[in-house]
């Protein structure tokens, strides 16, 4: 349903070792999971903070009951800081060329 929010992003980048698996390392050989991918605490302190943005989904092209939509578009608008560093500030999924799922 448009104007409604599917997800929710960062508006900042996150580092890549917030994502990585960290393993034991007193016993190399046991490969034990300290850590899940995307599982860090850093990650974690992200939930429910100003530091997420909605993913919403577009009021106009938000889709049709009975249609699949045959390209999905990701916007994301910026602000531009500094040289190399951006802020999201706003996200939207545009459903379009839709595909009806009932026989003619």
């Amino acid at each position: 349903e448009g104007g409604s929010t599917l997800f929710y992003i960062t508006k900042y980048a996150i580092s890549p070792k917030d994502f990585e698996v960290q393993y034991n390392l007193t016993d190399p050989s046991s490969r034990q999971i300290i850590q899940r991918w995307g599982r860090s605490s850093e990650i974690g302190k992200l939930r429910d903070s100003h530091k997420l943005i909605p993913v919403k989904v577009d009021l106009i092209k938000g889709g049709v009951l009975n249609t699949i939509p045959r390209n999905v578009q990701l916007e994301l608008q910026y602000y531009q800081i500094s040289q190399g560093e951006k802020r999201l500030v706003r996200s939207v999924v545009h459903f379009d060329n839709l595909c009806t799922t009932l026989k003619p």
